[in-house]
């Protein structure tokens, strides 16, 4: 249901539960002694409804999270999913019971909500992964730390002897399962460690040439350089999904918003039509009954009536409250704005 006031202009529309929350309040403050004033009515009840959207919708999304996801996950993609789908269930829910969120605020508000929890997992993620990977990797070099102790490579042949258990150690690491998305880093860091030690056996290791110490340093040299740029490409890939995740999170805003800007149109439209029927019947008995006077005061409220839905039928009535759900957005979401703009051009193309 859509309020209009005394000049025939639109106040807002209503959804039945909350209208019937709006009469609550109307009545209450009647009953408490103070003079009700609607707008300032409709301003306390939008602040309590939309707050609670931000609340409940936030408290679904984290439930959701927690019960779906298993740290830590293989890959940063796996999460990711996961939030994608949480956060659009989370957003209807919030559309559905925001009211008069005219600056988007608690939209923001809902937003900024989401994006900590998720950086929150994504944080506990990490961790998760480096604690296991780092666990695996301190069992399986158990042996080889004995080996360091009791001298077992600091002896003639003890360099390939010591190749042989850091092969099998990578090996035994990489076919382990449920490191998640630390696991190249782990690997990385335990072989740049390592390298001080294996260039100090390799040095003292009498049974090598000149050259073939030579030539293992410049093997070492590339795995630990492939290695890193293993890492490397870990950390990017988990770099290129924030940015990812950042942007299908500004496009479903911007689409659902877009749905629920065409669903109150289409009320807007119909109330219009409905009140503007209302007021022509009136106008017309005014006339048929010689109140002229009052006849023209109800042209102007039909004017007002016909130029408001004119309005709502320019691009530039939705071009400006696009505009500002771009401006409000995180800056984060601010990257790559590219599902705001479609979803621009989408209803300049609709209407024209």
């Amino acid at each position: 249901m859509c309020i209009f006031n005394v000049n025939a202009e639109l106040t807002m529309c209503l959804s039945p539960s909350v209208l019937g929350s709006l009469a609550l309040t109307y009545v209450d403050s009647i009953r408490s002694g103070k003079i009700p004033c609607l707008e300032s009515t409709v301003h306390m009840l939008s602040e309590i409804e939309n707050t609670s959207a931000v609340t409940m919708a936030s408290k679904a999304y984290s439930e959701w999270m927690e019960e779906q996801v298993f740290l830590p996950t293989e890959t940063v993609e796996e999460l990711s999913a996961i939030h994608n789908q949480c956060q659009s269930q989370a957003l209807q829910l919030f559309m559905k019971q925001c009211f008069k969120d005219e600056d988007l605020r608690y939209q923001q508000e809902f937003m900024n909500s989401v994006a900590k929890i998720y950086a929150d997992m994504c944080e506990k993620n990490m961790k998760k992964s480096l604690d296991i990977s780092t666990a695996i990797m301190m069992d399986l070099g158990a042996a080889m730390k004995e080996k360091e102790k009791n001298g077992s490579y600091a002896k003639p042949g003890g360099y390939a002897v010591y190749v042989k258990d850091m092969d099998e150690l990578v090996e035994g690491y990489r076919a382990e399962s449920g490191k998640g998305v630390q696991a190249e880093k782990i690997l990385q860091d335990f072989l740049e460690y390592k390298q001080q030690f294996s260039e100090h056996i390799r040095i003292f290791d009498e049974s090598m040439s000149a050259r073939e110490k030579e030539l293992a340093a410049e093997r070492e040299k590339a795995e630990v350089a492939e290695q890193e740029r293993k890492g490397r490409e870990e950390e990017q890939r988990a770099a290129q999904q924030r940015q990812e995740d950042q942007r299908r999170v500004m496009e479903e805003n911007m689409a659902q918003l877009r749905e629920k800007l065409e669903q109150d149109r289409i009320k807007l439209h119909q109330e219009h039509d409905r009140v503007l029927e209302q007021r022509l019947k009136e106008q017309e008995k005014l006339q048929r009954e010689g109140f002229q006077t009052r006849a023209r005061e109800m042209e102007k409220q039909i004017d007002s009536l016909k130029k408001q839905h004119k309005e709502t039928e320019s691009p530039s009535y939705l071009d400006r409250i696009l505009d500002t759900a771009i401006l409000i957005l995180p800056v984060g979401y601010k990257l790559i704005p590219v599902g705001a703009k479609l979803v621009k051009h989408f209803w300049q193309t609709s209407f024209e």
